[in-house]
């Protein structure tokens, strides 16, 4: 089990997830691994420039590896080790455009909660949607 540290910066999801309304994210890398603990944060002030605010940990109980695209997210194998080594594309088990993706936006507290919505925060926070490996989180609160 590895721990993690995660900051939370996008304002609809902030209390949701401190009061453990919203237990999932997405975040970039596919280093992440079911069990492991998150330990995400809010800042008292400017992001990096303060100190930490309040705090809840997860344990994570479910991810999914996928590629995010201008078109939509690519959902890798779980059966792969997320290396460089061998050719991504042979390992897609299915492809979603944004537009089908309310249901996840819906779950990360995205506003509006539409899957174009959720491509807009991600391309907010991460640039342009050129194939980056990310993770959907799902976790579990606890003490």
């Amino acid at each position: 089990m590895r721990k993690h540290i995660m900051a939370i910066t996008y304002p609809p999801k902030i209390e949701p997830v401190m009061r453990g309304l919203c237990t999932m994210t997405t975040r970039p890398g596919w280093h992440r691994e079911v069990g492991d603990e998150i330990l995400i944060h809010t800042w008292d002030g400017k992001p990096y420039r303060s100190k930490w605010g309040n705090r809840i940990r997860w344990e994570i109980i479910g991810l999914m590896n996928i590629k995010i695209n201008a078109e939509g997210i690519d959902l890798y194998s779980d059966f792969i080790e997320p290396t460089d080594n061998h050719n991504d594309n042979l390992w897609i088990e299915e492809s979603y455009r944004w537009e089908q993706l309310d249901s996840i936006a819906r779950m990360e507290f995205i506003e509006p909660p539409t899957g174009l919505a959720f491509r807009d925060v991600l391309k907010s926070m991460y640039g342009e949607l050129k194939g980056q490996k990310m993770q959907i989180i799902s976790g579990m609160v606890i003490e």
